[in-house]
């Protein structure tokens, strides 16, 4: 009993004053003399000049009003087979099937309804539902998904969108 309380509190300690040593804040006085310390009354490091961008930030609020029609929400509901445990009597044995839902957001790329979003998110999706910038909802169709660059392309049956520029 005495190990199990012992062992963690030498842990413990042992680790602490390594990082203490680490971090610098225990050593010989000599080197802590030859810091300088930082007083409030210090002047702001300034960065250098040829750090800061050469032409001016656009304003991200006109950025913001061109792409924001492009951005779509999207949800997909679908459901998965999950294997039950024996130890789950009131459940029965075999298998069960568990809703799903996820979320997530797109791009749309075309002007005919493709739309470009992540695979995880429409992963096992049995209805597909996109929420328009202006709130209208659609259901989408699956194109193509590929999990290795976790891209999906959905199709929606509207026309005349904005796509991303």
């Amino acid at each position: 009993m005495m190990r199990r309380v012992v062992l963690p509190l030498v842990l413990v300690v042992v680790s602490f004053v390594a990082g203490m040593v680490v971090t610098g804040r225990v050593g010989d006085s000599s080197s802590a003399d030859a810091q300088t310390p930082v007083t409030a009354q210090s002047a702001p490091i300034q960065p250098k000049a040829s750090l800061l961008p050469s032409t001016t930030l656009p304003d991200l609020a006109d950025v913001a009003e061109r792409i924001i029609p492009s951005v779509v929400n999207i949800s997909a509901q679908g459901s998965v087979r999950q294997r039950v445990a024996p130890w789950f009597f009131d459940e029965g044995f075999g298998y069960r099937t568990v809703p799903t839902q996820s979320a997530g957001s797109g791009v749309v790329i075309g002007r005919d309804g493709l739309i470009l979003t992540n695979a995880h998110v429409v992963g096992n999706a049995g209805r597909l539902t996109v929420i328009l910038s202006d709130r209208r909802e659609r259901d989408a169709e699956l194109i193509g998904l590929d999990p290795y660059t976790d891209l999906a392309l959905l199709r929606i049956q509207e026309r005349n969108l904005q796509p991303l520029a």
